[in-house]
Parts: structure tokens; sequence; C-alpha cells
């Protein structure tokens, strides 16, 4: 599992190439600033501060504006590259995931706490939302753990699965319930979705069938939870009781005998559309409303997949394993531009931040100006922001 996981995030820099074969609009997004630095995961950042991570093991501090460095501070992970790829603000804390979940001083950088379970471990691969001063993680270990935000202090553990080798998802908050996914890998494959309070009390546990499991976390729309499963399958639940809602169907490689009809299945919600991506490098649009298809884009790189997705109001960007990022029109499903697959190129998922874009690669964290609206965009009703 651990190999898959860092197969997953083998991510590098950018170099924009304009695909006239492809893009629609003319318009593709220039450079507002580079900073060369090896890095790592998707950023988070506040009103004038980027965080991001980077290869080295490090957090970086940078000017949104300029890109220009305001502190750096280690994590004091092992190995190559860091083993978790979250970074997450809370109050004056910024936390990050790697082979613990570590917390800084967000002014200063000054390391704050650090936290390895004493039950369990892999938490800050799956560090999760955070809410109230309390942080939520998964693990590779089938637990769920709540932090204070100040202290690092374990407010409580609870077990989601008896299986010893097991993913609990990055928890996301829904309605002041924490909601994860989780699959056991021992023997055949089992999985499921669970709901908490914010004091740990368990509110309601949901089986998926017979060997199949999630495949990450859990998008939220309102008062559903969605997951996509390992059979391609999207299920959505009710956040209040988990009874089942909804499902729509597998993508075409889950349907066909390639991989055993497994797939992974990246989510991305804007308002009231849903994009779906697939192995096989599809990314399919559904109205949340009528749960029918708006739009289906198989034009994506051959042989590469989309393993993760962002969204913002007007565009899904699809960060393909060929190093090709491509900005996909939210509500037509049409191609804007798309940056080249160089070993120069992006595959970790951007930042969206208004007409700007922020993304880490393997040679510079870049600020990206993407202001190009969808000129189809104004016959649907507005997206609300991306939770």
């Amino acid at each position: 599992m651990m190999a898959r996981l860092r197969q997953a995030t083998v991510f590098v820099g950018v170099l924009l190439a304009h695909s006239p074969a492809h893009a629609a609009s003319g318009s593709r997004p220039t450079v507002q600033w580079r900073q060369t630095m090896l890095g790592w995961g998707q950023p988070a950042a506040d009103a004038s501060t980027v965080f991001v991570l980077t290869r080295r093991h490090e957090v970086a501090a940078l000017d949104l504006a300029t890109g220009a460095i305001r502190w750096l501070a280690s994590t004091g992970g092992p190995g190559d590259a860091p083993l978790g790829s979250a970074v997450r603000l809370a109050g004056s804390r910024v936390i990050v995931g790697d082979d613990a979940i570590i917390a800084f001083d967000r002014a200063t950088g000054r390391a704050a706490w650090r936290f390895v379970p004493l039950e369990g471990h892999g938490a800050g691969i799956f560090l999760g939302d955070v809410i109230d001063g309390v942080v939520l993680a998964g693990s590779a270990s089938g637990h769920l753990y709540a932090l204070d935000a100040a202290s690092g202090a374990l407010r409580w553990t609870r077990r989601l699965t008896a299986s010893r080798t097991a993913a609990v998802y990055p928890p996301v908050v829904a309605d002041r319930r924490v909601i994860a996914a989780f699959t056991g890998f021992d023997g055949r494959l089992s999985g499921g979705i669970a709901a908490f309070d914010l004091d740990g009390a368990r509110l309601w546990t949901r089986r998926l069938p017979a060997a199949s499991g999630a495949t990450g976390t859990v998008t939220i729309d309102g008062s559903t939870a969605i997951v996509a499963t390992t059979d391609g399958t999207i299920r959505a639940f009710s956040v209040d009781s988990g009874a089942a809602r909804w499902t729509l169907p597998p993508g075409r490689r889950s349907r066909s005998d390639q991989g055993g009809g497994r797939d992974i299945r990246p989510l991305a919600r804007s308002g009231r559309v849903l994009v779906i991506g697939s192995l096989d490098g599809e990314l399919i649009a559904y109205d949340l409303d009528t749960r029918h298809a708006l739009w289906r884009y198989t034009e994506g790189p051959d042989g590469a997949a989309a393993l993760r997705l962002a969204a913002d109001a007007s565009h899904v960007y699809a960060p393909y394993t060929d190093g090709s990022l491509v900005a996909v029109a939210l509500h037509t499903g049409r191609e804007r531009w798309r940056t080249s697959s160089t070993p120069d190129a992006l595959e970790w998922p951007p930042l969206p931040r208004g007409e700007r874009l922020v993304a880490a690669g393997s040679t510079a964290v870049v600020a990206l100006s993407v202001a190009v609206a969808d000129p189809d965009a104004a016959r649907s009703a507005p997206a609300q922001e991306e939770r």
C-alpha cells in the first residue's frame, strides 16, 4: 500500500505549453511568480501567505503576491520525500503531514509540536480537516485521531476496522460530524464509512458491499456524504443517519476486465456539479440535483490518469500522471488549456485562489494567472465555492 501511495505522489514542476488541438479559448495561464524549490503536495494559503511542503521534508511559507520566502522549516521526516502531502491552517498553526503530524507557528515557522500515535501508525499520510481547534487524521492502521491544534495532544482515537492493514482516509467535517471512509486490505477488500461527533462518540457506521472498499476521502454536498468505491461505483449517504441515498455507475475501466474491475475515481465538487475521474483518464461531470451526466471529457493524455482533482467556480483542474495539468470548463467539459508533459511539468493538484493557481512541482512552486472565465457558465446557476 505504501508503494502505491508513493507512486501516486511523484510530482514534478512546471513548464507551460499551449495545446491548440485541445484548448478552446486561445487563452493560457501565465506565470506570476516562480520560487525554485522541490515542491510537494497541494499548498494551503491565507490572505497573504502560501504554505507548501517540499520534497526535502520542509515547510515553506511564501508571500502570496511575490513568491518570496518568508520562512523555511524542517519536518524531520525520513526518506527521499514526505509520506504525507497535506497542509492545513488552524489559528496560529500550520499543520502538515509527513511520517508524523507536525505543527509550526504560522508567523515564524518555529516548531510547535509533533504527533506520533502510541497506537497505530501513518497518521501523517491521512491528515484531514481542522475544526474548532481540533485536527483530524486517519491512518494506515485503521485508526481515526482527533488532536488539539494548539498542543498536539491526543483528544480521542477510534478504531474503524479490525483489519491489520487498513486505510482510514482523511476525515472531513459536515454539520459538526466527523466523516471518514475506510478500507481494509486483509484478504478480500472490505470497507465502509463512519460518522462521529466532535467528542468522538460514534453516530453511525455503514459497510460497503462485499469485496469493495473506499478509494479516498469523502466529498460533502450539504447533508450528503459521497465516496468512491473500488468497483468504480460512487455512493452517497446521509450525513445525519448514514442511510444510503443514491449511486452513480462505474466508469468504463470499472466495467472492463482490466485490473479486475477496480478503479480509483477522484472526486471534485463545485456548486451543484460533481466531477469524477478514473484510472483510464476519463472525467465525467454530474448534476448533483438530477444525477444526470452533464459532460464527458476523454481527450486527456494517452495512458495517463488523473489521481486527484481540484475545482473552482469555473474550472476543474486535472493533473495527469504524465505531468500534464489540464483545465476543463466546469459547466461544459470543454478543455481550456493544458500544460506540457515534459519532465518539468505538474502532477499535483493546484490550489485555486481567485484568478490565481498556486502549484507545487519538483523544481519550483509557481503562481499561475488564470483569469480565463468559462463563457458558458453564465447560462448555469452560479457555482458555490468548493468546500
